[in-house]
């Protein structure tokens, strides 16, 4: 049993309903951010939620080195 999330930018009653016939269990509208991605997978895998603190993500980060 495969696990699908349809993405799309053009959601309305017919295809909502045509996906989760089909066996979709996610639809994500589009235009989305990363973390509502990295959270609809997350959901769909029974992963634990993330929290994702900017700060230490910012700090973590490390420059491009020139060569």
């Amino acid at each position: 049993n495969g696990k699908m999330i349809l993405i799309s930018g053009l959601f309305d009653g017919q295809l909502t309903a045509q996906a989760k016939e089909a066996g979709v269990q996610h639809l994500l509208p589009k235009p989305f951010a990363m973390p509502a991605l990295d959270s609809t997978i997350r959901e769909l895998f029974g992963l634990p939620t993330k929290k994702t603190n900017l700060v230490d993500v910012a700090k973590s980060a490390k420059p491009d080195q020139e060569t």
